[in-house]
């Protein structure tokens, strides 16, 4: 298994990204939204063709945010 090098940029995008989702979640958990009305408005929209499928990361923000699946 290969070592996977980054650069800082790609560390601190990658930071802004989930300080970013985790606020558009917290918004829509306080707004009461359930799971499924949350993926629907697909708070990761603008990251999904960077960093893949969206699942897990969001019902790890959804749950630890106070939303229940």
């Amino acid at each position: 298994m290969g070592v996977l090098l980054l650069a800082r940029e790609d560390v601190m995008g990658f930071r802004d990204m989930i300080l970013d989702v985790k606020a558009r979640v917290a918004a829509m958990v306080d707004r009461g939204m359930s799971y499924e009305e949350l993926t629907a408005a697909d708070p990761t929209a603008a990251y999904n063709d960077r960093y893949g499928n969206p699942d897990r990361f969001l019902r790890a923000v959804y749950t630890e945010l106070g939303g229940e699946l």
